[in-house]
């Protein structure tokens, strides 16, 4: 990973924690308005099911800072939303090149070291 590549991971880490802090105490309406504020500001997108019969899906839709969320309402994207995006947030401190958290090595095994890697 280049020196470009780390920073940009960093940047991208600060935006997504500094929108689940401000999101943290809210709920409703609010809450809505600050997603769909977040993704207007950042080019994300939040989708509502299609209506009629046509429809390819029936799930609310949410992508900003590079996490999608879905759900059956709103306030169910939201909440997959956020949880992802903390999974994201801390994956991105424990292993910024391969996202790998060391909470993904099943029970009893240990992580894989990078000793020994090919530079």
């Amino acid at each position: 990973m280049t020196m470009h590549q780390l920073h940009q991971l960093h940047q991208l880490h600060d935006c997504l924690t500094a929108f689940l802090a401000r999101i943290k105490p809210l709920d409703g309406t609010d809450l809505h308005d600050t997603f769909v504020g977040e993704v207007i500001r950042t080019g994300g997108t939040y989708m509502d099911p299609p209506k009629g019969d046509d429809a390819t899906s029936h799930l609310f839709e949410i992508s900003l800072h590079n996490v999608v969320g879905r759900g059956d309402n709103p306030q169910q994207a939201f909440a997959d939303w956020t949880k992802a995006a903390q999974r994201m947030a801390k994956r991105m401190l424990d292993d910024p090149i391969s996202g790998a958290s060391q909470s993904d090595t099943p029970v009893g095994q240990r992580a894989p070291s990078n000793e020994g890697a090919l530079a």
